[in-house]
This record gives C-alpha cells, sequence and structure tokens, in this order.
C-alpha cells in the first residue's frame, strides 16, 4: 500500500507535481501545434519547383540536426540573456533588458521558440505527403476556381439593380430577396421614360447583354463538340471563354451599352 500512497500524495499533495504538469501540458498545447503550423507553411512554399529550393529545405532542416547541441545551447541562452539579441532588439520598442531564460515568467517561452525554430523534421514529412499528391489535382482545382472577372461583372450588375430599387444585398433567397419594405420600383430607371417592357432603360441594355452572351454561348459549345481537346485544355479555354465574357459583359454593365 504503500507505493500506491505515494502516487495519492503526488497527485492530491504535491504542489510542485501539479505545477509541473500545468507546465507541461501548456507546452505542449502552444509549442506543437505551433512548431506544425511553421513545418506545413515551410512544407507549401517548398513543394512546388523554384530556383534554389534545395538550399531552402537544407536551411530549413538545419535546425532540426544543431538544436541538440551544446554550441546552440549556449548560444540560444546567450540571446535571451542579458545583453543578448533578443534584448537588443526588443529595447529599440522600449521593452526593458530583462533574462527570459532564467525568469519563470517567461522562461517556457523561450522554450517554444526553440521547440517552433526546430520545425525542419515535421516539415520533411508534409513535404512527403504532398508530393504524393499528383499534380493533375493542381492543375485541375486552378482550372476550377471562377476567374475574378466573374465578380467583377456580378458587382457591376448589381449596381445597377441598385438604380431600381433600395435592398439590402440579402441573397440568400434569390434575386428578389432584400427589396424595399413597400417594394417600389424605379419605373424609369427600369424601363425608360414611356418606354416598352424591355426597351428601354436598364432593360435594354441588360437584355441586350444578355441576348449577346447566349449567342456567343452556344457558338462556343459548337466550337468545344467538333474539337478534339484534352479535359485540361477543355478546362483551360472554358475559363478563358468566361473571362472574355465577364470583362465584356462588365464593361457594358458599367457603360449602359450593348455588345456589337
Amino acid at each position: 500500500m504503500g507505493g500506491f500512497r505515494n502516487y495519492v500524495e503526488l497527485f492530491t499533495a504535491d504542489d510542485r507535481f501539479l505545477h509541473s504538469v500545468v507546465i507541461t501540458g501548456g507546452y505542449v498545447l502552444v509549442a506543437v501545434p505551433l512548431q506544425l503550423a511553421a513545418a506545413l507553411a515551410a512544407a507549401l512554399l517548398l513543394v512546388r519547383d523554384r530556383r534554389g529550393k534545395s538550399v531552402y529545405r537544407s536551411l530549413f532542416y538545419l535546425p532540426s540536426l544543431l538544436a541538440a547541441s551544446v554550441a546552440v545551447s549556449i548560444t540560444w541562452r546567450a540571446m535571451f540573456d542579458y545583453g543578448g539579441a533578443v534584448n537588443g532588439v526588443l529595447g529599440w520598442f522600449g521593452v526593458s533588458e530583462r533574462s527570459w531564460i532564467n525568469d519563470p515568467a517567461t522562461v517556457i517561452w523561450t522554450i517554444v521558440a526553440l521547440e517552433v525554430w526546430r520545425f525542419g523534421a515535421p516539415m520533411v514529412i508534409f513535404l512527403a505527403g504532398l508530393k504524393q499528391i499528383p499534380g493533375e489535382l493542381y492543375e485541375a482545382a486552378a482550372l476550377d476556381a471562377p476567374p475574378a472577372e466573374l465578380d467583377d461583372m456580378y458587382l457591376a450588375s448589381n449596381a445597377k439593380r441598385h438604380l431600381v430599387y433600395d435592398y439590402t444585398d440579402d441573397d440568400s433567397c434569390g434575386y428578389s430577396c432584400g427589396r424595399n419594405a413597400d417594394h417600389t420600383i424605379d419605373t424609369v430607371a427600369l424601363a425608360g421614360d414611356g418606354g416598352y417592357y424591355g426597351e428601354g432603360g436598364i432593360q435594354g441594355y441588360t437584355f441586350a447583354i444578355e441576348n449577346w452572351v447566349f449567342d456567343r454561348y452556344d457558338a462556343f459549345m459548337a466550337d468545344l463538340r467538333t474539337g478534339n481537346r484534352t479535359p485540361a485544355q477543355l478546362k483551360a479555354d472554358l475559363a478563358a471563354w468566361q473571362q472574355s465574357m465577364a470583362q465584356t459583359m462588365k464593361t457594358h454593365y458599367i457603360n449602359g451599352t450593348t455588345p456589337s
């Protein structure tokens, strides 16, 4: 029973042990996620082919090899002690000098910084995993992303919608959401002064723009069906067509004109 009593005392009456558990737990909760985040960020930077990639990989991995050496431990201690580089840099911002490595309130953070600095080993693991992702998936993701011109085109058309009636930009239930309470519409802005439906005002050139796009879409689809494009070429051509159409539509929405 003496051995069991020692464990009971350890977990219930030993303040130093309980304090060490809290410190160790806090260290793990902070240091490990930060180190993994730094390792993943470095891996994402180095996974693509770029000039000097091997040099950067070696430099990023070097701390993992050196961190356990006595020389690095002495250097690290000197950096965070009185007169060290850390105090020199922080002094520029008005932070008073202190021994970060000897102060109980800050020593844990210096150890966390040392652990994060050693992100080379998990970086290699992340790199190995990222290298297993086929390059075609990166290309497909880039091609599947809608071109930025589409957002610009939608903003331009949305600005015209504001001219017809006030609303709150609520898109949760479609085009008519967020209408002003009395549902009044500026009919002159919408259809022109005395014009017929779809012939004047905003509707006149809006309908013309949309009809033009539908005609271009039909012609583009017909061209795609007659060609012998690869899937990657199909996606690239479609993305280029979207960019061109969106840019043209935005220009005409802003200017209130119709494509020829």
